[in-house]
C-alpha cells in the first residue's frame, strides 16, 4: 500500500512539473540574457531597470515561473494575456517554442500594435489549441508568416 501511495504521488509530481514547463523554468545561459532588471521587471532601455519605469517598458526580464500569457497579462506590459502572440512575434528570434521561455531572457515589449494587429492576436490566442513542448505548432508558424 505504501508503495502504492508512493507511486502515486510520484506521478502527480512528474504531471506538475510537465505543467509547470510550459513555464520559464529551467535557466538559459546565453549572451542575450540581462543582469540589468530584477524580479521580473519590465525595464525601460537595456539594462537600466527599475520598477518605476515599468509603465513605459520597452523590455522584460523573465523571471521562473513566468510564461508569455502571464507576461501579457500583467498591467504593465498588455492587460490582457490573450496578447501573449504580441509578445511572441516580437521576439521569434529569442523564442523558438511559445510554449518555452527562459528566465533571465530580456524580451522585447513593444505597444504600439494596431487594432487589427491586437485582434489578430487575441483570435490566435483564443483558437491556438492546448501548448505541448517539442516541435513548434503549425498555428504559431502561421501566425508569425501573418
Amino acid at each position: 500500500m505504501k508503495m502504492h501511495t508512493r507511486l502515486i504521488g510520484l506521478m502527480l509530481a512528474s504531471l506538475a512539473g510537465l505543467f509547470l514547463a510550459g513555464c520559464a523554468a529551467t535557466p538559459q545561459k546565453s549572451a542575450s540574457s540581462g543582469a540589468g532588471a530584477a524580479g521580473g521587471q519590465a525595464v525601460s532601455g537595456a539594462g537600466t531597470g527599475s520598477a518605476s519605469a515599468m509603465a513605459g517598458a520597452d523590455h522584460y526580464t523573465v523571471q521562473r515561473g513566468d510564461c508569455l500569457w502571464t507576461i501579457a497579462a500583467k498591467p504593465s506590459i498588455h492587460g490582457n494575456p490573450y496578447e501573449w502572440p504580441l509578445i511572441y512575434r516580437n521576439n521569434h528570434t529569442k523564442i523558438h517554442d511559445a510554449d518555452l521561455i527562459y528566465p533571465g531572457q530580456v524580451l522585447e515589449i513593444r505597444n504600439d500594435a494596431t487594432p487589427a494587429q491586437i485582434k489578430a492576436a487575441e483570435q490566435h490566442a483564443r483558437t491556438r489549441g492546448p501548448w505541448a513542448l517539442g516541435p513548434v505548432e503549425q498555428s504559431d508558424l502561421d501566425y508569425l508568416n501573418q
